[in-house]
């Protein structure tokens, strides 16, 4: 009876420590001819690896790349197309990507196929007689396609709402272009329901006055509008993303300053909702029109990312709302979702906002793995993220049922495209931060600790013997110098002084020598 008892503690403990071991990691990835690349969505594939769809500013337009677990790049290829806004797994193993594609006069919706290879399987184009693009994209039930997107026009109402479903043979079933606001009219995000009917939601906006508001549009699974809803907060709100979880939906919104979850009922009714007073959504330096996920967890718990090229926040929350931690992130983050291991991988784009605007070539994704508790590199104050608390409050969302206007057609081609291989870099650390210090490299020449710190800190330069005057800058992440000060020793110390808490970039000048590091103060 011992031995059992042995053996099933050595077993619980060597499961401990196996959980306890998450990769991390923090890297960073473009293109070698710096033509420019950025990631719009991704998803995790059968074989325990993620594919990343985005842009690339060649004259490709459409950019594809597949990584393992372990953030190395396995292929990376171009699709000639003006770039892809969602990707989904299908039940063959492949992928589907969605987005848009020039014709000459104006852009078609554009839809491609490609295998865990990266190869082309096939591609289509919708046309409108205007531009069309595809925003998020999704296998049905029955081994179809439905889609989403806008419509956009010269004329007001400037822009539709459009849904469509394709069957397996890439017949299309039905298309609908809703009209809910006076100004303007966008799909962002599509779900099937259990029942499978659909879930449609995204922005629509009125003018004159300007009112701005999220919606909801429920819709049989023969194409046929049940209802629809508006929501609001009193003056101004916009759509990110919604889940739809066994009794119910989540929405997530943005009202400007604070990041909204919303649970409704499938009748769209609001049964709870919660802000939280992190990095506002967007918009996002080279992927304006990009949207940040919320996703369900494998214990029911919700987590989202929120931020643009200012800066970013990721939260977890339970499954009514309630933060149980929460980051901030050097990365202008697009999505978050939960690994095999219980860790999160995080991607996103850069460089970073700055007071110095960067050329469209300096443009690069940056990809997180942290552990299940939401840290990059373990016990290393030098990752791509840092803690910061914050909880939730209440606030008021209001929901209007919607009127709106329904009209159809469009027409679809089988077309010729194919995937070019592209060369890219792989580096280590965080995104770039564009500011008064360019600089994207930890200097090994000084030391700084403790590092986080709260209110002060000691710096010195590795075999300096106290000679000549040393001049001290410290500036923010969008490159504005906050605190200076001019020393004649080293090691010294900085004060946090009215600093609030983040990451911080220090320079120091010692006559015609510069050394560059990074602060981050916690509270």
């Amino acid at each position: 009876m011992k031995k059992v008892v042995f053996i099933l503690l050595l077993s619980v403990s060597i499961c401990t420590i196996a959980s306890a071991q998450q990769i991390t990691f923090s890297k960073v990835y473009y293109d070698s001819l710096n033509m420019g690349i950025g990631a719009n969505a991704f998803v995790p594939t059968f074989d325990n690896k993620y594919i990343v769809a985005g842009g690339s500013f060649s004259s490709a337009g459409g950019y594809i790349m597949k990584i393992d677990s372990a953030g190395n790049s396995l292929w990376s290829k171009t699709i000639a197309c003006d770039g892809f806004n969602c990707i989904v797994s299908t039940n063959d193993s492949c992928y589907i990507l969605g987005g848009s594609k020039y014709n000459g006069t104006f852009s078609d919706a554009f839809c491609t196929k490609i295998n865990s290879a990266g190869s082309v399987i096939w591609s289509k184009t919708f046309s409108a007689n205007d531009n069309l693009k595809i925003n998020s994209i999704l296998q049905t039930f029955d081994s179809g396609f439905v889609m989403t997107g806008t419509l956009n026009m010269n004329a007001a109402p400037y822009s539709k709402i459009f849904i469509a479903k394709m069957d397996a043979a890439l017949t299309i079933s039905w298309v609908k272009f809703i009209v809910i606001g006076s100004d303007d009219n966008e799909g962002f995000s599509v779900k099937q329901a259990p029942d499978s009917s659909y879930y449609v939601a995204g922005n629509t906006a009125d003018y004159p006055p300007y009112n701005a508001y999220a919606f909801a549009i429920h819709l049989s699974e023969s194409g046929t509008v049940l209802w629809a809803k508006k929501y609001n907060s009193g003056s101004y709100i916009v759509f990110s993303d919604f889940i739809v979880i066994y009794n119910g939906l989540v929405f997530y919104l943005d009202d400007g300053g604070n990041a909204e979850l919303a649970k409704t009922d499938f009748s769209g009714n609001i049964l709870w909702n919660k802000c939280y007073q992190i990095f506002p959504q967007g918009p996002h330096m080279f992927f304006p029109q990009v949207t940040s996920k919320v996703h369900q967890t494998a214990d029911t718990s919700l987590v989202f990312v929120s931020g643009s090229c200012g800066g970013s926040s990721m939260a977890k929350t339970d499954s009514s709302g309630n933060v149980i931690w929460s980051r901030s992130l050097i990365l202008d983050v697009v999505e978050a979702v939960e690994t095999k291991d219980k860790g999160y991988f995080i991607f996103g784009n850069g460089p970073m906002c700055g007071s110095k605007q960067p050329p469209t070539t300096s443009s690069q994704i940056g990809i997180l793995k942290t552990d299940s508790l939401g840290n990059d590199t373990i016990n290393s104050w030098w990752g791509c993220m840092y803690d910061n608390p914050f909880s939730a409050s209440s606030c008021i969302i209001n929901s209007i049922l919607a009127t709106f206007g329904v009209s159809g057609g469009i027409t679809s081609n089988t077309i010729a495209s194919s995937a070019n291989n592209v060369a890219i870099v792989v580096e280590g650390g965080c995104v770039a931060v564009l500011g008064a210090v360019s600089e994207n490299k930890e200097d090994e020449s000084i030391s700084i600790s403790p590092n986080p710190f709260t209110t002060q800190t000691t710096v010195e330069i590795k075999g300096n013997r106290g000679i000549g005057e040393i001049r001290a800058e410290v500036y923010d992440v969008f490159g504005r110098e906050v605190k200076s000060l001019v020393i004649s020793h080293s090691p010294f110390t900085i004060e946090r002084g009215n600093l609030g808490s983040g990451v911080y970039f220090l320079r120091l000048t010692e006559e015609n020598k510069i050394f560059t590091g990074k602060l981050v103060i916690t509270d």
